[in-house]
């Protein structure tokens, strides 16, 4: 019993070590929630009276080994993660401009009270890219500022999910 504690301790250790170094980087960090006050007739994950933070992924760079939550990536994984990046840097900076007309369909929450969001913070080029993704009951998902995402934004957010999730 002894020894299993000494080991699960150095395992933590290790990971709190691996992303409180000083030579890490923050590549990207994924909140998932709910905002306002849900309730429990709520028909997905925001089952709560306040403001709820479902899931958290941070993912590091510490020299040249990425870990996302402390577990190293593979490198296919990180090679994946920086060709999305950088593949889609002009729709990261559109997720997060203001909307200049109204001619795009505006996302409304299933309850005025309460809404279930994504935010993503993105190093790029040692610039953080922070956006605020948006999704009601029948899974339609809009920016911060309500607009519904276009194709190429929905593809880019399916790309990007998958290596977070």
């Amino acid at each position: 019993m002894k020894y299993l504690l000494y080991f699960i301790f150095l395992f933590i250790s290790a990971n709190v070590n691996c992303q409180n170094s000083k030579n890490a980087i923050q590549v990207l960090a994924y909140r998932h929630g709910c905002h306002g006050q849900c309730g429990f007739f709520y028909a997905d994950s925001c089952g709560s009276n306040t403001d709820t933070i479902i899931g958290l992924t941070k993912i590091i760079k510490i020299k040249d080994k990425y870990y996302k939550n402390g577990k190293l990536l593979l490198k296919q994984q990180v090679d994946s993660l920086n060709l999305i990046i950088s593949d889609n840097i002009l729709i990261i900076k559109s997720l997060i401009s203001d909307i200049k007309n109204e001619k795009y369909l505006k996302f409304v929450a299933p309850w005025p009270s309460c809404y279930e969001f994504e935010e993503y913070k993105i190093n790029f080029k040692n610039k953080f890219y922070r956006f605020k993704i948006l999704i009601n009951i029948g899974n339609d998902i809009a920016n911060e500022n309500g607009a519904f995402l276009h194709d190429k934004e929905i593809e880019f957010y399916n790309d990007l999910i998958k290596i977070v999730k």
